[in-house]
């Protein structure tokens, strides 16, 4: 992870998060080999997880591949996702996508950084992904976008993409149906 986006993860941090709340922050591709987010999220009041592919420092939840992580994280009950430098190491990053929109809580939110440019790296690098690209993204999986912009400085050009799962809410009309449905049936 380089400068940038250590520098795009404490504004997301800054803006976002309330440090007084008690969160759950799982950061994708947490391997400190190339650096992590780890130290941005540091508060007495938040849980940290690093999950990779890869077992060592910073990989607290080792996974067999990012697009099925309901082994090891359960449906709803992340409050924050945060990745830096890896979406365009994974090869089906819409599936992780998916995987992401599982896992946050209603209201959760999503950090994401991803570069748009520059070199490529030998030891997997498939795509450079544009802002347009992670607000389809986003709204496929029903993430609702709240930032999403591309840098037009650096080498990487990093993408920055700040988007939520829309909380629930469920209609009187459709509570009112439960409820006859229920009485039908003898229950109360």
């Amino acid at each position: 992870m380089h400068k940038g986006s250590f520098s795009k993860a404490e504004m997301f941090r800054d803006k976002y998060l309330d440090t007084g709340d008690n969160l759950l922050i799982v950061e994708l591709g947490g391997l400190h080999s190339s650096g992590s987010c780890c130290s941005v999220f540091e508060n007495k009041n938040w849980k940290y997880k690093g999950v990779d592919i890869k077992e060592g420092k910073g990989a607290d939840i080792v996974v067999a591949d990012y697009y099925d992580t309901s082994n090891q994280i359960m449906s709803s009950t992340v409050d924050v996702v945060v990745s830096g430098q890896t979406f365009e190491r994974i090869p089906y990053f819409w599936k992780t996508f998916e995987d992401i929109s599982r896992m946050l809580i209603p209201g959760g939110l999503l950090c994401l950084v991803v570069a748009s440019s520059g070199g490529y790296d030998l030891s997997g690098d498939f795509y450079r992904i544009y802002s347009g690209g992670l607000v389809v993204l986003s709204e496929m999986v029903g993430l609702k976008v709240h930032e999403c912009v591309t840098d037009n400085a650096g080498m990487w050009r990093d993408t920055y993409l700040v988007a939520r799962k829309p909380a629930l809410s469920k209609p009187k009309r459709y509570v009112k149906a439960i409820k006859e449905e229920d009485s039908e049936d003898g229950k109360d």
